[in-house]
């Protein structure tokens, strides 16, 4: 019996130093798709961590109260931002100017560290709480996200993002998820 383990040892010693030999003598091109597939397994996988990033945010961020205030008037982090458009798989582009800030001064605040403006961080804040209001009604975020990005009839064939500018807007929203919701008319 422990010839017999022994001999498994071998071949499986044998095998790896084969596996080895042959990695290391392959032409260096061969390995190229390798290394280009894992650059795209990463990439995949920094997107879905980032969109986690704003899922995370859209559950737990409170919707009223001191704590809530306190956070929009210090200025969310402008790396929510990129966050939410990996969410929604979307350009960051158009999430600036859903939350009406410039790429220009999103950069600026970027690299010197700064917080979004109180006014851009109540957008933001805006856009997770409609978002949040819209998974609660489709049930999961896939289809809550295609709705959100679809234009929409009801909304003058707006996609319901996009009218996250104004509160004005956001109300418009929520008036057709209630009306989904319930199965009345909007």
């Amino acid at each position: 019996m422990s010839t017999a383990t022994a001999t498994e040892r071998a071949l499986r010693t044998a095998t790896a130093t084969e596996r080895a030999l042959r990695t290391a003598t392959k032409p260096k091109s061969a390995s190229k798709p390798a290394a280009k597939k894992a650059a795209v397994t990463g990439k995949a996988q920094a997107v879905k961590a980032s969109a986690a990033r704003f899922a995370a945010f859209i559950d737990k961020e409170p919707t009223t109260g001191e704590l809530l205030i306190k956070r929009v008037r210090k200025g969310y982090p402008v790396e929510l931002v990129k966050h939410a458009g990996m969410f929604f798989s979307i350009p960051e582009k158009r999430v600036l100017q859903v939350i009406g800030v410039a790429g220009t001064t999103a950069h600026r605040y970027q690299t010197q560290g700064k917080p979004l403006d109180p006014a851009a961080s109540e957008r933001v804040h805006r856009v997770a709480i409609v978002t949040r209001e819209a998974i609660d009604v489709f049930g999961a975020a896939d289809p809550a996200k295609a709705w959100m990005l679809r234009p929409n009839h009801a909304l003058g064939d707006t996609p319901p993002l996009d009218l996250l500018d104004t509160e004005i807007g956001a109300s418009a929203v929520r008036r057709i998820l209630v009306a989904i919701a319930e199965g009345g008319v909007v």
